[in-house]
């Protein structure tokens, strides 16, 4: 169970939230589980730390020209969190907001690497150019 003003994980049952001190009640806390009305409106745009990096995945996807397929799925993964943080169902929230995050690493790596690559490429054609002209 988590509380609903700001998302952390309650224990069977208390009273108060440890965390932000709102008071709990099981019925309440359950049959808000999945609505967007019982949360405040601060706690469904960003509760308790869940980030939704679309803007990093965004970012990612663009500077591939669109054909990193890993980087789409952290956008995809990314609308999803903010989707299920403005419904109030932070569980799902946090874990679409991991799978965000794994993607936009994973983009990070292969962008570094294709950057490397491209860059020993071009130190190639350019030794290679430094030969022709020293041999002619």
């Amino acid at each position: 169970m988590f509380c609903t003003q700001c998302g952390r994980s309650l224990e069977e049952g208390d009273a108060y939230c440890t965390n932000c001190g709102a008071p709990v009640g099981h019925k309440q806390a359950e049959s808000c589980k999945f609505s967007s009305s019982c949360a405040p409106s601060y706690a469904r745009v960003q509760p308790n730390g869940v980030k939704s990096y679309l803007i990093p995945n965004l970012l990612l996807l663009l500077c591939t020209c669109g054909s990193n397929v890993i980087a789409l799925i952290g956008l995809i993964f990314s609308i999803l969190t903010r989707h299920a943080l403005n419904n109030g169902n932070i569980v799902l929230a946090r874990t679409y907001s991991e799978v965000a995050f794994i993607c936009m690493t994973i983009s990070l790596v292969l962008l570094g690497i294709a950057l490397i690559a491209l860059a020993f490429f071009v130190l190639l054609a350019l030794c290679g150019f430094i030969a022709q002209g020293v041999m002619n």
